[in-house]
């Protein structure tokens, strides 16, 4: 099964309203962006790099959902220019590929580890909401809470993000 497509069905966002799920995903496309033009400020290229594919797994997602072709064009758009100024022709889709897998690692797939994940979040006062879907536990919150937006989808307790060092 294609990965962005799975990332999908277990995030829950082809059962809600449409234009919800494209505004989270929006959403989480400017956050993306932001982090990638800020490191770019920076001279970061390991988290220009990260926020390249991450933009490029969004924006698949915007795919899947439906969005409006104009808008897919210009997203897809700001990442190309992104990916010529960062100069990264060359690793982007590796590290695309590998965004895709790591995405899939955020959420626990046992009940003990979904369990600790909720109290973790908990713990930090979160508004959140826990669902198990196609053997996945998810934690989102319910509302925006302290700059992030309902519905973001929140790490598992002990999440490692991707390494993405060897491409830089």
């Amino acid at each position: 099964m294609d990965k962005v497509h799975q990332f999908l069905i277990i995030t829950g966002l082809y059962e809600i309203d449409q234009q919800e799920a494209i505004s989270r995903q929006l959403n989480a496309f400017y956050e993306e962006s932001a982090e990638f033009f800020t490191a770019m400020g920076q001279n970061n290229r390991l988290e220009m790099l990260d926020g390249l594919a991450d933009m490029m797994f969004v924006s698949e997602t915007l795919n899947k959902l439906g969005i409006d072709g104009k808008r897919l064009a210009d997203i897809y758009r700001i990442i190309r220019c992104a990916t010529d100024l960062a100069n990264m022709d060359d690793v982007v889709d590796e590290a695309f590929n590998r965004v895709c897998d790591n995405n899939l690692d955020k959420f626990d797939t046992d009940c003990n580890s979904a369990h600790v994940s909720l109290s973790y979040w908990r713990g930090e006062s979160y508004p959140i909401e826990q669902t198990y879907i196609d053997g996945y536990w998810v934690i989102r919150l319910m509302r925006d809470y302290e700059g992030l937006y309902a519905g973001k989808i929140l790490k598992r307790y002990g999440f490692v993000g991707v390494d993405l060092r060897d491409l830089v």
